[in-house]
């Protein structure tokens, strides 16, 4: 997908189904994403992440990792 520098973008998760449910969070340069420290992201529900305004920097890093309720990588 191609977004516009200063547009948001939604970038969708589908974790996979596990017991327990797997929680989902996003890291940009290998450090997780701390949306209270940063407003331009948003983490919703379903775990997609949105990027409020989307900027160059956005681009190759943004991975998304699931875990298990204990936070062990899956």
């Amino acid at each position: 997908a191609t977004v516009q520098e200063g547009h948001p973008a939604e970038l969708a998760c589908l974790p996979p189904q596990g017991k327990p449910l797997p929680t989902v969070f996003w890291l940009k340069d290998n450090i997780e994403i701390n949306v209270e420290v940063d407003v331009n992201y948003i983490i919703t529900s379903e775990g997609h992440l949105i990027i409020n305004q989307a900027r160059k920097s956005d681009t190759p890093t943004t991975l998304v990792e699931p875990a298990t309720s204990h936070n062990d990588e899956l």
